[in-house]
Parts: C-alpha cells; sequence; structure tokens
C-alpha cells in the first residue's frame, strides 16, 4: 500500500512539474503538448518574427465574445505576390473540442517555414503556392475548452461552443483576382 502511496505521489509531481515548465514558444515549435487559445497565438506570433520575409500575420476577426482571430500568410515573395499565386486555405478548430486540428496547422506551418530551402518538395510549395493558415477558426470554442479543463465543472451556457458554429466563415477572392476577403 505504501508502494502505491509513493508511485501516486510522484507521478502526481511529475504531471505538476511538466504542466508548469511549458516554458516559452519558440520556433521551431514543439509538438509535445496542445497549445491553448493564447498560446496558439503565441505561436503565430513567434513564427512571424522568425520568418518575417515570408509570413504576414494577420487579425481576420473577432468573436462574439472579443477573442481576435489570427490568419498566417506564407508566401515567398520573391517568386510573387500572394494574389498572383494558387492559394492553398487550411483552416482547424471549428469546433471547440477538436482542437488536434488548430495543432495540425500549426505544425503544417512550421514544416513549411523551417524545412525551407532544405526539403525540395517543401520549397517548391511555397514558391508556388501561397498558403492562408487559420488554426482556430472557433476562438471562444478552443478558450473554453481548455477553462473547462482547468476548472472541472463548466456552466451550461458554454456548453455551445463545443459543438456547434456560431459564426458564418466565407473565404473569396474578388472578380478581379487582387483582394482577398474574410467575412
Amino acid at each position: 500500500m505504501k508502494q502505491i502511496l509513493i508511485f501516486t505521489l510522484l507521478i502526481s509531481f511529475a504531471v505538476i512539474a511538466k504542466s508548469e515548465t511549458k516554458g516559452k514558444i519558440e520556433v521551431p515549435l514543439r509538438f509535445d503538448r496542445y497549445y491553448n487559445y493564447d498560446e496558439v497565438n503565441e505561436a503565430l506570433k513567434a513564427l512571424n518574427k522568425a520568418y518575417p520575409e515570408m509570413t504576414k500575420l494577420e487579425v481576420v476577426g473577432k468573436s462574439e465574445e472579443g477573442r481576435e482571430i489570427y490568419a498566417l500568410t506564407i508566401n515567398n515573395s520573391k517568386t510573387g505576390e500572394a494574389s498572383g499565386k494558387p492559394g492553398v486555405y487550411v483552416d482547424g478548430n471549428i469546433h471547440g473540442n477538436e482542437i488536434q486540428a488548430g495543432e495540425v496547422c500549426l505544425y503544417y506551418a512550421n514544416m513549411l517555414l523551417t524545412k525551407y530551402g532544405e526539403n525540395e518538395k517543401v520549397t517548391k510549395a511555397v514558391d508556388r503556392n501561397a498558403h492562408y493558415i487559420l488554426p482556430v477558426v472557433n476562438v471562444d470554442g478552443r478558450y473554453r475548452f481548455f477553462w473547462h479543463k482547468l476548472h472541472l465543472s463548466c456552466p451550461k451556457c458554454c456548453w455551445h461552443f463545443y459543438y456547434s458554429c456560431h459564426f458564418i466563415f466565407l473565404f473569396r477572392r474578388s472578380l478581379d483576382g487582387t483582394q482577398l476577403q474574410l467575412h
């Protein structure tokens, strides 16, 4: 019995230590855990700061609760303007509790930027296309998903953020092909 208690305490301390030592978000990004809403934004800002010549980070909207929705554009402007290239649009986390897709978006952006110039296929993909990456569409849902995990209880009002999308989201190119619009 004493051994089980000691083992349980050691595991508990290890989990607490791991959660408290998440550390600074740096490029290349790490994918040994899930990022909460603020950390996703911090990761996007870190990628933009590390690769300013190939990225553009924009706030493309605000949620019902006032949280910013970020989009990262990856493009090699030396091979042409983003508006003149075929676009690759990738989004994730449309439902608040489906957080894995947000991590896939971050992984995709991280791979394109860190492997550019090293991997021929990645280099061609970045040179030939403009990549529009929106890791978290349902920012309120993601925020509440992590809030709920921390507080272990959730008011009924937040459940609708998990399973439904309370937004209208269209992505289109204008008729003359010069402007991309998010509505």
